[in-house]
């Protein structure tokens, strides 16, 4: 019944098949990990992954062939990414059109098993049966599984206590070296307790504590890649508090902090329009400026150590490189300046950071004076070009920069407002330029 309501009836009814053929082929497909937590909980699924006891590639080929689409192997890891064909839904729904989203691609992974070698390093894999695949995950309540064969459809497999942790609302590592094979499990288990109101086990928060001088033994993209899920969450200052308490943070970098004035930014930023600033509202932006606001406070040299120890993308920090100089502006916007002046003074910076100034400013009268700069004044041009100053027998030179300055601000300032003003405020220059 938790099948039925949580997906679209023709991708329900394209894993039957899956599961059909998969099994006239001796393989068994499962759904597993946080795709059943979230069924279980009734949250809505996005992406599906199929878990393959045999192999998966040698399945997603069967699949291709007989429906149709592409397939794009990974064979270190026994993965492949199905593509799906345009006409999959009228093949194996034509009774049961819908108008919800359905996915263009689904992901098969062969049940596989991992050794570490050594504390931190990443693992050696091979192929292995659902029960050791799961018993590679993080924590229990992520360790369930439902298997999609024809005689045992819709069986829940648990072999580890996930469901009645995740009943208890609990987050429990499986075993005592969870935390040393994979000290990023560090920064999950604060971002799952956090987005499902869950709490740490005792003893998983004191092998926690045992293992934070590991996360300086990790790569800095996998740490990194561990907080851009943190940022992505709903309310990613929760996480990010966890992560202090626990001393995560610190263990990370010893400037890092999360505090009342971050999770209040965190929590404006979430209400922006970005659209209205300029700028587009994709998920990539919002982390930019998500990281942005983790940094901010922080001194520049801080920030660069930081961006290089976590291989951060330059542009993630970047927009900090004009910060201070923001920041001595700011004080001065007032009202008593007139539209001319204030753009002067803030065009030097990018949308981006006057939006990170205007989140982080107590002062109403700075805020409403960076929110008209933005919506409003900066699009302000002089309707002349360099052709019409030559028309007007300007020649060309530097001097037309001063001109086309001195239009737009008479503009800004409500001092002209036709072409006709422009062009008798533009031969005043003349005598200058000849």
């Amino acid at each position: 019944q938790r099948m039925r309501d949580g997906f679209p009836p023709p991708l329900l009814a394209l894993i039957r098949q899956i599961g059909a053929e998969a099994a006239r082929h001796g393989h068994i497909v499962y759904f597993v990990g946080g795709l059943v937590r979230d069924l279980l909980l009734g949250q809505q699924i996005f992406d599906v992954d199929l878990v393959v006891e045999g192999d998966a590639i040698q399945l997603g080929q069967t699949l291709s062939r007989q429906y149709g689409g592409e397939v794009r192997t990974h064979s270190r890891f026994g993965t492949v990414k199905w593509l799906l064909p345009a006409d999959i839904w009228q093949k194996v729904a034509p009774a049961q059109p819908t108008e919800e989203p359905l996915p263009t691609s689904i992901d098969l992974v062969t049940a596989r098993t991992e050794f570490y070698e050594s504390p931190t390093a990443l693992p050696r894999v091979e192929r292995s049966s659902i029960k050791q695949d799961l018993h590679r995950r993080d924590f229990t309540i992520n360790t369930l599984a439902v298997q999609l064969d024809p005689q045992n459809w819709g069986r829940l497999l648990d072999f580890f206590g996930g469901k009645a942790d995740l009943e208890a609302g609990i987050i429990r590592v499986l075993h005592s070296l969870s935390f040393v094979d994979d000290p990023t499990r560090i920064l999950r288990a604060a971002r799952f307790e956090a987005r499902l109101g869950f709490h740490l086990e005792p003893r998983t928060e004191a092998l926690i504590a045992d293992a934070l001088p590991l996360l300086k033994r990790i790569t800095g993209g996998r740490v990194r890649h561990e907080l851009d899920m943190i940022f992505h969450e709903a309310q990613p200052e929760l996480a990010l508090k966890r992560l202090q308490s626990l001393g995560a943070l610190q263990a990370i970098d010893e400037a890092l902090r999360c505090d009342a004035w971050l999770a209040d930014s965190l929590a404006r930023l979430r209400s922006v329009n970005l659209a209205a600033w300029d700028l587009p509202d994709t998920d990539d932006t919002r982390l930019e400026l998500s990281w942005a606001l983790f940094l901010y406070r922080r001194p520049r040299p801080v920030v660069q150590r930081v961006a290089r120890q976590l291989l951060m993308p330059r542009r993630f920090v970047e927009v900090l490189s004009q910060r201070d100089e923001l920041h001595a502006v700011l004080p001065r916007l007032s009202d008593s300046l007139a539209p001319g002046e204030i753009a002067d003074l803030l065009a030097p910076f990018p949308p981006k950071l006057l939006l990170l100034g205007w989140l982080v400013t107590p002062q109403e009268q700075p805020r409403a004076i960076l929110r008209r700069y933005v919506r409003e004044w900066r699009h302000v041009r002089p309707a002349l070009r360099g052709d019409d100053l030559q028309r007007l027998g300007i020649p060309p030179g530097p001097i037309y920069r001063t001109i086309f300055h001195a239009l737009r601000t008479a503009r800004l300032n409500g001092e002209i407002s036709t072409r006709a003003e422009e062009e008798a405020l533009a031969r005043t220059f003349r005598p200058a330029a000849e």
